[in-house]
Parts: C-alpha cells; structure tokens; sequence
C-alpha cells in the first residue's frame, strides 16, 4: 500500500510541477516550478497537525485502533479536488507543440524511450534527489521517534514543531525558486544540499544538549528544515524538469523523483533507527550518512549546471532542455 501511494503521489507532482514550469516564460520557470513545492510544506503542516491534534485527544491505545483512520478518511476531500482540477485542465503549450510536430507519435512507450534516449540525464537526477528524501525523512520522520525515545518529548510537542518548520518552509521555497532562476536550478540545488549534510550535526548536537528545552529543540528543526531544505525542494522540480524534453519530461521527472523516493521513504527511517541503536543512542552515524547523501545530490546538481550552460552555449536561450 506504500508503494501505491508513492506511485500516486509521483503521478499527482509530476504533473503539477509540470503545469506551472511549461506555462511559464522560460526567465521564470524555476519560480513557478516551485509554487507547487509548496504543497509538501502545507501537506506536512496539516498531516502533523491533524495526527497532534488526535495524539492529544486520544490515548495511545485508542490512536492505534482507530484514531489513526481519521487522518486518512478526512485527506478524501484533497482526493476529490485534485480529481475535479484534472478533469478540467487542459494540455500545456510545451506538450501540444511537441504533440503537433510529431514528436509524440513514437509508438514505443514513454518510459522506455527515455531511458533508452536519456540514461544520463535520469542517473544524475536520481543523484540529486538522494538529499532531498534522506533530509526530510530524517528530521521530519525520524526525529519524531527520536524526540520520544532520547530526549523524552512527548510525541504531540515534537509533531506541533515539525508543523511550524513546515508552515515557515513555505516562502523560502518561492525565495528558493526566484534564487534558481538568477543563479541556476543546479547552483541553488547544489548549495543547499551542502547545507542540509552540514546542518545536521549542529541540529542533534543541540537537541542532545537540549535539556529537554522546545526553544532550543524547535531551533534545530526549524532552521535546517525552513531554510537549507527549502533551497533543495524550490528548485527541484525545474531541475528535473529541465533534464528532459516535452514528449517524456512528464515520465522523466516521475522517474527521476520516485525511484529514489519511495526506496528512500521506506529505508531511512529504519536505517536511522538502526544506525542509533548501533552507536548506543549517538547520531554520529545518522549525521555521516545524512553529509553523504548531500555530497552526492550536490555533485550531480554542479554536473548537471555545467550540462545546463554547455547547452545554452550550443542552442542558445531557445535550448528546451540540456
């Protein structure tokens, strides 16, 4: 069932994303792009606070039985809005020009023919993605468990500040988008991803010497999660989008974002928990693995900025993709 859910998911993104990056002017696809990033922000944000909210009313027994459907049964109304949008939006002008010039009359299927076509382009995408889910499932998923486990916060006061990380991560993915545009989707993507492997040592550092204070727990979180992780997710979608061209990009990003995705969703809280238990409660190995992921997603965000300006030097601005 998890499986479903990430191939429904990658379906419901890639074509969001793609919506407001191909009806954009090509100066500002990287902002547009990242409008809709803002919707694992507000996702976050209502998932944690609807489960803090039944976590608080419920004891752990009732949360376990049947508390926990609530949450499930209430995210039927998003279903039925992204299924109204869907039904009434039309084809972007980068997929009718490439639908009326031929180009998506291949009979091969989609997925195959970029593969076939774009190996490349697909293995550095999927080495940028790495940061982006081991980031955000360690310090938005395994710090939940963490929180309860070492530092004795109880369950609703570590979700209600991942909630606030999640709200204020809304406009620094925009400042992200903007930052893309100006300077490069792999120069901001690059950057960001460094920052996210660096802070994770200063954050459990400061949750392990919290003394159990939210003011200086909320700091680690917030910090790291609203502004080096919203330089990785603002940017993300025109980096990927710009990896492919119009007859496969919608395949090529979904690719891209959830072969790793949903390895990464099931694995790394796990593996966190294993690498703690390991070390005796330290985080040193979580932290390592963590800076890991962010120097890969850092080089092959640089490679794939420097494929980018050899592109643009070829073709000029009119290049649709690298």
């Amino acid at each position: 069932f998890r499986l479903m859910q990430g191939l429904g998911l990658g379906g419901e993104w890639g074509g969001s994303v793609l919506m407001t990056y191909e009806y954009a002017s090509k100066r500002q696809r990287a902002f547009y792009a990242s409008i809709p990033q803002m919707g694992l922000a507000t996702g976050l944000c209502l998932s944690s606070g609807v489960v803090a909210l039944l976590s608080a009313s419920l004891t752990d027994q009732q949360f376990l039985e049947w508390g926990w459907r609530i949450a499930f049964l209430i995210s039927v109304v998003l279903v039925g809005v992204a299924l109204y949008i869907r039904l009434h939006i039309l084809e972007t002008p980068d997929f009718q020009k490439a639908k009326d010039s031929g180009k998506t009359a291949d009979k091969a299927l989609p997925i195959v023919k970029v593969c076939r076509n774009h190996p490349g382009n697909i293995a550095l995408g999927v080495g940028a993605r790495w940061i982006d889910g081991v980031f955000f499932n360690v310090l938005a998923v395994f710090v939940i468990s963490y929180l309860v486990q070492y530092i004795s916060i109880e369950r609703t006061q570590a979700l209600t500040i991942v909630m606030i990380a999640a709200l204020l991560m809304c406009p620094f993915i925009l400042i992200a988008g903007r930052l893309a545009d100006r300077y490069g989707r792999g120069m901001v993507y690059g950057v960001s991803s460094l920052l996210c492997g660096l802070s994770i040592f200063p954050s459990f550092w400061l949750m392990e010497g919290s003394g159990g204070s939210l003011f200086l727990i909320a700091l680690a979180i917030i910090i790291p999660i609203s502004v080096f992780y919203a330089g990785v997710f603002g940017p993300e979608a025109a980096l990927f989008s710009d990896l492919f061209p119009p007859d496969v990009r919608y395949t090529g990003i979904s690719i891209v974002y959830q072969f790793p995705g949903f390895l990464v969703a099931g694995i790394v809280p796990g593996l966190c928990t294993f690498l703690i238990n390991w070390n005796e409660g330290d985080p040193l190995y979580v932290c390592l693995f963590t800076l890991l992921a962010a120097v890969t997603s850092a080089l092959s965000a640089f490679a794939i900025q420097r494929k980018s300006i050899a592109a643009q030097r070829k073709h000029g601005d009119d290049a649709e993709h690298i």
